[in-house]
């Protein structure tokens, strides 16, 4: 019998804080232990705006078409403080032809179908908007499951909540599933385009040379061959974007490409304040004409 409750109501699951938040987060020595140092123990605050979209609250609303930028942990940028987050730091930029908000839409554990759940469910199909997809490190994890994006089981991945208990979550064939991100993708792009938004892309950068000394590395277990796994899997979901994005004309930053200072990360796909500010000028160079 399926220990799965069938009167159970479920409902798409929305990766986001909700909207008016107001949090303080210090970072546990657990998690600080894994780090290379470039972020400290110290108070880290985040705001969410009425649509629950990451701001700070000193930059104003500006007349003109705001930049939602979606993604996992690596956009949500919650160890790197207010106002240098890079959604932040563009927001504040003078280099756009008007003054332009970017929205942070990042969240912990989010993949791409939960990007595309949040395109359809979160921004008004009559309003102007650009939508930069930065892909989430979580799509080659996810990816490893049965099922991929669509495995119920992941208390972290899963796209429908809640999450049925005891319920396994098998493993799956990452490259079996791994068409699963091109139509995934190719679904942003319609949904985006129909709505009349401008759509750009990005692909993940981590972490590729010179680790084995490093915290992270050494604290999670991992093994030259599970590591290079990881990382073989990242550079073909960052493949698949790029074909996508080339297939259908979309603007891509190649940020695997460009952020190999090992410096700019404090482990192996999160942003510290140097890393930050890098990534706000690689896409202030790489969108800001056609914004």
């Amino acid at each position: 019998m399926s220990n799965v409750n069938k009167n159970i109501k479920r409902a798409i699951r929305l990766k986001e804080f909700g909207s008016n938040v107001f949090r303080e987060m210090i970072p546990e020595d657990a998690y600080l232990a894994k780090t290379n140092g470039t972020i400290k123990k110290e108070k880290f605050i985040l705001n969410t705006n009425s649509n629950g979209f990451i701001v700070d609250p000193d930059i104003p609303v500006f007349d003109s078409t705001p930049v939602y930028v979606f993604g996992d942990s690596f956009v949500e940028s919650v160890y790197v403080q207010q106002g240098k987050r890079f959604c932040d730091i563009l927001s504040k930029s003078k280099s756009f032809r008007k003054q332009t908000n970017f929205y942070n839409a990042g969240y912990s554990g989010a993949t791409s179908l939960h990007v595309l759940n949040s395109l359809i469910a979160r921004l008004p199909a009559n309003k102007s908007a650009s939508v930069l997809h930065i892909l989430p490190s979580n799509d080659v994890l996810s990816l490893f499951n049965s099922e991929g994006f669509w495995n119920f089981a992941d208390k972290r991945y899963s796209p429908i909540q809640p999450i049925p208990r005891r319920m396994p979550v098998n493993p799956g064939d990452f490259k079996e599933n791994l068409v699963q991100l091109s139509r995934v993708l190719e679904s942003i792009i319609k949904v985006a385009t129909s709505f009349k938004f401008k759509v750009f892309f990005a692909t993940t950068p981590y972490i590729q040379t010179d680790y084995h000394s490093l915290a992270w590395y050494k604290s999670r277990n991992y093994s030259t061959i599970s590591y290079e796994l990881i990382i073989e899997c990242r550079q073909a979901a960052n493949h698949v974007m790029r074909e996508v994005a080339k297939k259908h004309r979309v603007i891509l930053l190649d940020l695997e490409d460009e952020m190999l200072d090992n410096s700019m990360f404090y482990d192996d796909v999160h942003l510290n304040e140097k890393g930050s500010l890098a990534v706000a000028k690689l896409i202030e160079e790489g969108v800001a004409k056609y914004i």
